[in-house]
């Protein structure tokens, strides 16, 4: 089962994952460019487009491995919330935090409470959950 450490890791890493989404799109936009090669360097341009390549492959096998560490996480952490005893507020910003990655500004905006309030609420449901 999962600890409270590693629960309170995904938010994280759902948001590194969309930053390396990112740089992989930005990567795969260069292999597939022929503007986005650098030419200025004396390299042949099939050479580094294979080594981009490589590149690009070896990152996208790396995100893949990180999703699905970050889904398994995910499912441990709403069968946790599913079994707490917990308000439905508690839960409702708990699901939002953990199953939909959604920021504090999103959370404190969807459930319409002041930021400091829904960190104790956010406290005490995991004080629930990990009792």
């Amino acid at each position: 089962m999962v600890t409270r450490e590693e629960f309170l890791t995904i938010p994280k890493m759902a948001r590194e994952i969309s930053e390396e989404e990112d740089r992989v799109a930005v990567m795969r936009a260069k292999l597939y460019s022929p503007r986005g090669l650098d030419t200025s360097e004396k390299v042949q341009s099939s050479g580094s487009q294979s080594h981009l390549a490589d590149i690009v492959i070896d990152m996208e096998q790396a995100l893949d491995a990180r999703k699905a560490e970050l889904e398994s996480l995910k499912a441990e952490a709403l069968i946790l919330i599913d079994s707490a005893e917990l308000s439905g507020e508690e839960r409702a910003l708990m699901f939002l935090r953990y199953a939909e990655d959604k920021s504090w500004r999103d959370i404190t905006e969807t459930i319409h409470y002041a930021a400091a309030t829904t960190f104790r609420m956010h406290r005490s449901a995991l004080d629930k959950i990990f009792k």
